[in-house]
């Protein structure tokens, strides 16, 4: 079921947010050539859109307050947040590879901010902490951080930040029983190169059931967040 009504993209002529429906145009075939879908409305393309948008900002933000990368911020706030972790567990949870956060690492000890010492539970790992400037940084970072996301979110209601909060902890969630199935996406789209589409009484594609709600008040929200950034 197209869900057009409550989609603004389609009444401008571009596809459905929502159901990724085109609506028909005099234009929508170019010398009998049908035009390609876009991959532009899918919830992963603008996740990615927003991500990457949201990252420069940040970038350049606390570049300018304390001349430090967003990676070094990261880096200082993990352990902080944990007060000793292991060099392992800092590249695990910053998603970095170990000779760039090495790199980093090994800058943020010669700033004063980090320190870092052999792990006598295991020769074989590093524990790093912050220094006690390390520790004062932390918190200008953290309050800077605060004033940010306070920004970038006051597009929203206290209701709809609380929603989007508990969309992008959902889909997180799901993600990584996704990544432990292994195999989900996958074995849904070799069944559905495998069957044809089932058609309704009417001739036409049937399309899965959704949560119309819960979906326009995900697409509503990132739209919101993708014009205010």
């Amino acid at each position: 079921m197209c869900l057009r009504p409550l989609c603004a993209a389609a009444g401008r002529g571009y596809a459905c947010c929502l159901c990724q429906e085109r609506p028909l145009t005099d234009d929508s075939q170019q010398g009998g050539v049908q035009r390609l879908k876009s991959f532009r409305n899918f919830m992963t393309f603008k996740l990615h859109m927003l991500g990457g948008h949201s990252e420069r900002f940040a970038e350049r933000y606390y570049r300018n307050l304390f001349g430090l990368s967003l990676t070094e911020c990261r880096i200082i706030g993990i352990t902080g947040s944990l007060d000793v972790v292991t060099f392992k567990d800092v590249c695990s949870m910053a998603h970095l590879e170990k000779s760039y956060a090495s790199r980093i690492i090994n800058r943020l000890v010669e700033a004063g901010l980090i320190e870092k010492k052999e792990n006598e539970k295991d020769q074989r790992s590093i524990i790093i902490s912050l220094t006690e400037s390390g520790r004062e940084l932390h918190s200008q970072l953290h309050a800077a951080s605060d004033v940010l996301n306070a920004s970038l979110l006051s597009v929203l209601s206290p209701e709809q930040r609380d929603s989007f909060i508990a969309c992008l902890d959902l889909l997180h969630d799901h993600l990584n029983v996704m990544e432990a199935d292994g195999d989900g996406p996958e074995a849904e789209w070799r069944k559905y190169k495998e069957k044809p589409v089932a058609a309704s009484r009417s001739g036409r594609s049937q399309k899965v059931a959704i949560d119309r709600e819960a979906v326009r008040q995900l697409h509503d929200m990132l739209g919101q967040l993708m014009r205010s950034s």
